[in-house]
């Protein structure tokens, strides 16, 4: 009953700062500020309902008159056998721990293909950066501080800005959070509001890198352009940022 409690209490917590930031603060562009409130909420969502608040309450002992006899009471062992009982909180803490184990096994298989990927392939280190090169890649993307592309499907303009994007979300931790949303789904995969949470968070880290090329780059138009041209594919793996997300309307 108290991992149920607990649950209940984390997923109603990430549903307030969810329709909170979709009421006061997507519509605005302070990104960084979206961000770490979102960040907070994961938090607040995973730590709080684990606090208890608890007092001691003082009561005083009641008189015993001893002049008053006692009467002498007769106890009467019970034996009972107990049986399995399978009611509904136990059924839905069945399906609950199943639907974990799911989670953490996809979890896993994810981070185990990314890092696979990486160790196979041939990177080229440059100011912290690990590049890796992929012939026909069709939408490039990056996982903390390897940004996989395709040089030779790109100009030298769009590619630099392709650079600068996956650049801003490796310096800026990104991995961090779509991380530590990952694991918030693990345990609150039956929440709704879980996966819609997930969205705001990818979308607002794409809406911070996006802000940050634009602000770099001198044709912003032609920003624009390229975001367009690469967003169609979108097929990247997961736990990664893609240059596909336009801050434009």
């Amino acid at each position: 009953m108290l991992l149920i409690t607990y649950l209940l209490k984390s997923a109603a917590i990430l549903a307030i700062f969810y329709v909170a930031y979709k009421l006061l603060l997507e519509k605005e562009t302070f990104f960084k500020l979206n961000r770490h409130f979102l960040f907070i909420g994961i938090l607040t969502a995973i730590f709080a309902p684990a606090i208890t608040l608890s007092r001691t309450v003082y009561k005083k002992e009641p008189l015993i008159n001893f002049d008053i006899p006692v009467q002498n009471s007769v106890s009467h062992d019970v034996t009972t056998t107990a049986w399995l009982d399978i009611n509904g909180w136990q059924i839905a803490g069945l399906l609950y721990g199943v639907g974990v184990l799911i989670m953490i096994f996809l979890l896993l298989k994810k981070i185990i293909n990314i890092l696979i990927f990486i160790k196979k392939t041939v990177s080229t280190t440059r100011n912290g950066f690990h590049y890796i090169q992929i012939d026909g890649l069709e939408t490039p993307f990056s996982f903390f501080n390897y940004i996989v592309l395709d040089h030779t499907g790109h100009n030298q303009a769009e590619l630099d800005m392709i650079i600068l994007h996956e650049q801003t979300h490796a310096r800026q931790r990104h991995s961090l959070d779509m991380l530590l949303m990952q694991v918030t789904l693990v345990m609150l995969w039956f929440n709704p509001f879980a996966w819609l949470y997930k969205k705001a968070v990818d979308q607002n880290l794409e809406y911070l890198a996006d802000f940050a090329t634009a602000s770099q780059v001198a044709d912003q138009k032609q920003y624009q352009m390229a975001l367009v041209r690469v967003a169609l594919p979108q097929r990247v793996p997961s736990l990664t940022h893609s240059f596909y997300q336009s801050f434009i309307k």
